[in-house]
């Protein structure tokens, strides 16, 4: 899901913006950080991060209202 909802470029590489992205190595690293970190992400569902989390269901939906 994260792949799908969430923007993962950090910086903006295009030749456009940046005039030492030929040369550049940080891109390549940035891009293997990010698949790093998506990988680890698929290990995780939804329903991992939902089921049983009280605390994320009074922040979505409050029992009491704020006066």
């Amino acid at each position: 899901m994260i792949r799908l909802l969430e923007p993962m470029q950090l910086v903006d590489c295009s030749p456009h913006f940046c005039h030492i992205s030929p040369g550049c190595r940080l891109k390549d690293a940035l891009h293997r950080a990010t698949e790093a970190f998506l990988a680890e992400l698929e290990h995780i569902t939804l329903a991992d991060l939902i089921e049983d989390n009280s605390p994320l269901r009074e922040l979505l939906i409050p029992t009491q209202t704020v006066a």
